[in-house]
């Protein structure tokens, strides 16, 4: 592609730019709550929902629900089994398999992170009417999507290289 040919843009007109600044900001959010409220990370949170939600679970279903590096999940993993907010069993359905649950303290924390992110959510979502609400699901959906279309495309090339 020639310079005259190349097309060039505010990063404000990126979309990838704007959701990762309010994605961002809504971490910092949750980040400073999670860990004044429960001594917990953002991710060590988003796993307790996980499992909260669809116990058992395995590593792998928490980083599919959330795309975040199975290394980084392992990782906070063993925070959290540390901690004592979850335990782990054998699968009864697979021997190679390990899955995750929520121990008390895991269930009284999810409690807490449930509470507060629907708060949050309410009051984030606010700046929106009820119309703009449903488009704004809608064209998420949409997104991710065709988001998820294009990983697959970019690993597909990625495995055709080597």
């Amino acid at each position: 592609m020639s310079s005259e040919q190349h097309k060039t843009c505010e990063l404000e007109d990126l979309l990838s730019f704007n959701l990762s600044v309010l994605t961002n900001t809504l971490t910092r959010t949750v980040s400073s709550y999670y860990s004044r409220e429960l001594e917990l990370g953002v991710t060590e949170a988003r796993i307790i929902s996980v499992i909260g939600r669809k116990s058992p679970v395995s590593i792998r279903d928490i980083a599919e629900a959330t795309r975040i590096d199975k290394g980084w999940i392992s990782r906070s993993v063993t925070s959290l089994l540390k901690k004592e907010l979850i335990f782990k069993r054998d699968s009864a359905n697979d021997a190679r398999k390990v899955e995750l649950l929520l121990s008390k303290k895991g269930e009284a924390a999810f409690e807490l992170i449930q509470i507060s992110a629907i708060e949050r959510n309410d009051k984030i979502m606010a700046a929106l009417s009820p119309g703009e609400k449903a488009l704004f699901s809608e064209l998420l959906v949409k997104l991710q999507h065709r988001a998820d279309e294009l990983l697959d495309e970019e690993l597909s090339i990625a495995e055709d290289k080597y």
